[in-house]
């Protein structure tokens, strides 16, 4: 999934990962002032939590009627209509 974010890399130390690994899936990261300063969430929640709001948008039946219409694209046809690459 990371492909199509656009967002900034950092190499952590091995004790900020181990830290972060303790923590587990999600934390919630705070300055020495006390103030959220963002959050970490794993790949693995992170696509739970993509397919779980994903799915809250579209109902079944909304799904079932775009399966029985004619036509469409494949998952790489649209991707390349969109400009991106197609899956590896």
């Amino acid at each position: 999934m990371r492909g199509e974010l656009n967002v900034a890399t950092m190499t952590l130390t091995e004790p900020v990962r181990r830290t972060l690994v303790e923590l587990g899936e999600q934390a919630e990261l705070k300055g020495t002032d006390g103030e959220t300063f963002g959050y970490f969430v794993s790949p693995e929640a992170y696509q739970r939590m993509s397919y779980a709001l994903a799915k809250s948008l579209v109902s079944e039946e909304e799904l079932q009627t775009a399966r029985n219409q004619p036509g469409g694209l494949t998952t790489d046809e649209l991707r390349t209509r969109l400009g991106l690459k197609p899956r590896n």
